[in-house]
C-alpha cells in the first residue's frame, strides 16, 4: 500500500515538492491552513509537509495526531528559517525523550 504524501503551506514554500510526486494544497490564511490540513488527515493521508508559518495557530492538530502513527506531520522551513514555534515544540520532545533540555538556550538551533 502506497503512502500519499502532502504539502500545506504558501505556493513558494511547498511548490517544490511537486516535482517529487509530492501533492501540493497552497493556503494563504491560518484558517484555510487548518481546514486543508484536518481534511487530509481524514482521508488518511500518511506524511503532510507543513510550512511553519502557520504552525502557531495550529496547535490543536498536532494534539489530534500525538496519538496516533499516522499522519506524520512535518514543519517546512520558510524562506527566514524555522519559526519560534517550530524551535519549541522540537525542545519540547527533546526534552520529554531524554529528561533533560539539551536545546535549552541555544540561539539559532534547528
Amino acid at each position: 500500500m502506497a503512502t500519499k504524501l502532502a504539502a500545506v503551506g504558501e505556493y513558494d514554500v511547498i511548490m517544490p515538492f511537486s516535482a517529487v510526486g509530492v501533492e501540493i494544497y497552497p493556503v494563504t490564511s491560518e484558517h484555510e491552513f487548518i481546514k486543508t490540513v484536518q481534511e487530509l488527515i481524514e482521508e488518511n493521508v500518511g506524511v503532510i509537509f507543513v510550512s511553519d508559518k502557520f504552525l502557531s495557530g495550529a496547535e490543536s492538530i498536532f494534539k489530534e495526531v500525538s496519538f496516533k502513527p499516522l499522519p506524520c506531520l512535518l514543519s517546512i522551513p520558510g524562506p527566514l528559517g524555522a519559526s519560534g514555534f517550530t524551535r519549541e515544540r522540537m525542545r519540547n520532545l527533546v526534552k520529554k525523550a531524554c529528561g533533560v533540555d539539551l536545546m535549552g538556550g541555544r540561539k539559532g538551533s534547528l
